[in-house]
């Protein structure tokens, strides 16, 4: 095999691979010969089928397959030769002029990593918000979860239902006289002045008693499906029962109810969430934070393919976004698009290239300092993923089973967060006490395109 490097600009190479054709004969006698001892054929006994049988009937398929295995062997053995590290996979060209049954002679071109320099860490100093959880925030969350827990009761004497009141229907709609799927009910449970039906539905049941019936008007939202959308519909509506909220005293029956030993770990087991909470969103943003850092510290340059493929996958969500502005001109603008399409290129072009720079530094360092993703690592993260979709944990746990894309973008997000961990035990990390809101706030927030924020 003969290798020749042809150009070289700037991550970009060419080589020239040629294969003899006495290497090509030979892998493929070899094959054939290997082959004959396990193919069977009418007439002759296993492992007896003649060479040149197997020639003439597998010869071509045989050849194939070989060549297949012969560019990729040689190709990684001439990247080797010329100490060349591949950012992404070679692009190949086969010469066309090379003779069928000949020498097998290609061209790779080649996007090369560039060289990525040290970062001196210890250099760095950088802030990390803390928040401890206030008492007020425990004592709200109980509210809530002690109002979806709340009973009700049949009013007695009856009275009109007021707002927060369940209120027991029986209900029949029509459009135009005519009955449609899922507009009528027996025995539906509402409770007024949750906002869960048509809006005006709660409203017109507000007053009515046990046993009264009336009939109304609603139109449905334009955004409600089934065709629905902006249409008038006729409600008859006939009140059965009306049920009163009761206070239950929060306390420690009420905890055993929910299945706690005492109030104490319910309130223990809300405050840790909320920590959590804080705790991730104080990490993504010192995590930002040292992303920012390292893209001001370093400007090498990066493969070029490497910054179009990232650039087409922002793009294709901006063009998403100003479709959908088109399509909806009344929904909430986003400033940030209020610019001519050659300008929004530019802008999001430079936000794909900050992110490939930003990968390929967390991914050399990686590689510097021996860090990589084990299979224990990958199976807490996809159970930390089923965790995050309570209810789902089934499809969740299937989806990452059936899927080697999404397994291998997981592997990516954990080697990620593995390197920013080992560089935030470099980096000087000052510690300053915030509130909740401040660790929560949105670091989105008049800080330009977001899509600059990480290297996913």
């Amino acid at each position: 095999m003969t290798t020749t490097e042809m150009k070289a600009e700037g991550l970009r190479r060419e080589v020239r691979v040629v294969v003899p054709q006495a290497d090509v004969d030979a892998a493929v006698t070899a094959r054939l010969k290997k082959l004959a001892r396990e193919v069977k054929l009418p007439g002759f006994r296993p492992g007896k089928v003649p060479l040149n049988l197997m020639r003439t009937r597998f010869g071509d398929a045989v050849r194939g397959e070989v060549v297949e295995n012969l560019v990729n062997e040689r190709s990684r053995s001439a990247l080797e030769e010329h100490g060349l590290r591949p950012a992404l996979p070679p692009e190949f060209k086969a010469d066309e002029d090379a003779e069928p049954g000949g020498d097998i002679a290609f061209t790779m071109n080649v996007d090369v990593m560039p060289d990525v320099p040290e970062t001196d860490f210890a250099a760095i100093s950088l802030t990390r918000l803390t928040a401890a959880v206030p008492d007020s925030t425990v004592d709200e969350a109980l509210e809530r979860l002690a109002e979806t827990r709340r009973r009700f009761e049949a009013v007695d004497p009856p009275r009109p239902a007021a707002d927060g009141d369940l209120v027991v229907v029986d209900y029949r709609g029509t459009v135009d006289g005519e009955e449609r799927p899922g507009m009528a009910a027996e025995a539906a449970e509402i409770t007024l002045g949750q906002g869960r039906m048509i809006p005006g539905f709660e409203e017109a049941l507000t007053g009515l008693s046990p046993d009264e019936q009336k009939t109304f008007a609603v139109t449905f939202p334009d955004d409600y499906p089934n065709d629905l959308g902006g249409v008038e519909a006729s409600f008859d509506v006939t009140v059965k029962e009306v049920r009163a909220p009761v206070d239950v005293p929060v306390d420690d029956d009420w905890a055993k109810e929910m299945g706690f030993e005492a109030l104490d770990q319910i309130k223990d087991a809300i405050r840790d969430r909320r920590s959590e909470e804080l705790g991730r969103a104080a990490r993504f943003k010192v995590k930002r934070a040292l992303l920012d850092r390292l893209a001001e510290l370093h400007d090498f340059p990066v493969p070029e393919r490497l910054v179009d493929a990232d650039f087409q996958g922002i793009w294709a969500e901006i063009e998403r976004a100003l479709e959908q502005r088109r399509e909806n001109p009344d929904a909430p603008a986003d400033p940030s698009l209020d610019k001519p399409e050659d300008e929004l290129r530019t802008e999001y072009r430079a936000i794909a290239e900050r992110r490939v720079r930003l990968g390929l530094l967390l991914a050399e360092e990686g590689r510097r300092h021996n860090i990589s993703v084990e299979e224990d690592d990958l199976q807490r993260g996809v159970l930390e993923e089923v965790r995050r979709m309570p209810g789902h944990e089934r499809e969740v746990f299937e989806f990452y089973q059936g899927n080697e894309q999404a397994l291998r973008q997981l592997r990516e997000r954990l080697l990620e967060d593995k390197v920013v961990d080992f560089m935030l035990e470099l980096v000087q990390v000052e510690e300053k006490e915030a509130t909740p809101e401040e660790v929560l706030a949105d670091p989105d927030e008049d800080a330009g395109p977001s899509p600059a924020a990480s290297t996913d």
